[in-house]
């Protein structure tokens, strides 16, 4: 009080102003914990997303893994699917399958009597002792069957996956079955190893939606902090 006993308006303004510093140096400390809560959760926002670019490179590697069996698999199935055609085609062929034009035999039936009757001319000549004029005519007839053949071998050799000696049609055809089953087996253990990857990639895939949602919501967190801070420290500087 002053001396003539009426209140003094120093001191009235003393204790406002030591109230008014009271509340600000809590607001103080409650902006610079919301900063501090904000950089920590920034922190694990960090760290898991530091977690979720090491786990995309591995994602990335088992893709590939994973996209090259597919590619070994279709190539098994592909190869599997042209040696049946082609074991198809020779059955029908040993069958004594006509083709569309009618009466005339395919180039395959074709292809495969004329070497069977060239080998077998070719073995009697050699083993079989004649005369000059029968000699000639022999070899004369084994050159037309030749030049047919040439004429043949493009229409055969188009289709052909697996060559087999289309001499003898019965061992090409078991030949072209063991092929055919060689290449199914192929496709259906590259079939599995492709399922034990996939479930192995979906796997890793679900963990990095995790990351993912847990870095999402780390930041959200983070900025939900800074912008409580950002309102305080505003506040503080109205007071």
């Amino acid at each position: 009080q002053r001396d003539d006993g009426q209140p003094n308006p120093d001191a009235e303004l003393l204790d406002q102003l030591q109230s008014m510093e009271g509340k600000v140096r809590k607001m103080r400390e409650n902006r610079n914990s919301q900063r501090e809560q904000g950089k920590a959760v920034a922190q694990k926002r960090n760290a898991v997303q530091e977690q979720y670019r090491e786990h995309k490179k591995k994602l990335d590697l088992m893709k590939a893994e994973l996209d090259a069996i597919h590619a070994e698999r279709n190539l098994h199935k592909a190869k599997r699917d042209t040696i049946q055609a082609q074991l198809r085609e020779l059955i029908g062929q040993a069958k004594g399958r006509r083709n569309e034009k009618g009466d005339k035999k395919s180039a395959t039936a074709e292809y495969s009597q004329l070497m069977s009757e060239i080998n077998s001319l070719e073995e009697k000549f050699q083993t079989t002792s004649s005369s000059t004029k029968k000699e000639k005519e022999t070899m004369e007839r084994i050159k037309r069957m030749k030049r047919r053949v040439g004429e043949l071998e493009p229409e055969v050799v188009k289709f052909e996956m697996v060559s087999v000696d289309l001499s003898n049609l019965d061992e090409a055809i078991k030949t072209l079955k063991s092929e055919a089953d060689d290449a199914h087996k192929m496709f259906v253990e590259a079939l599995k190893r492709a399922d034990a990857k996939w479930a192995e990639y979906k796997e890793g895939l679900d963990h990095r939606n995790f990351l993912k949602a847990e870095g999402d919501r780390h930041h959200l967190e983070s900025v939900e902090f800074h912008e409580k801070a950002t309102t305080s420290h505003a506040k503080i500087e109205e007071t």
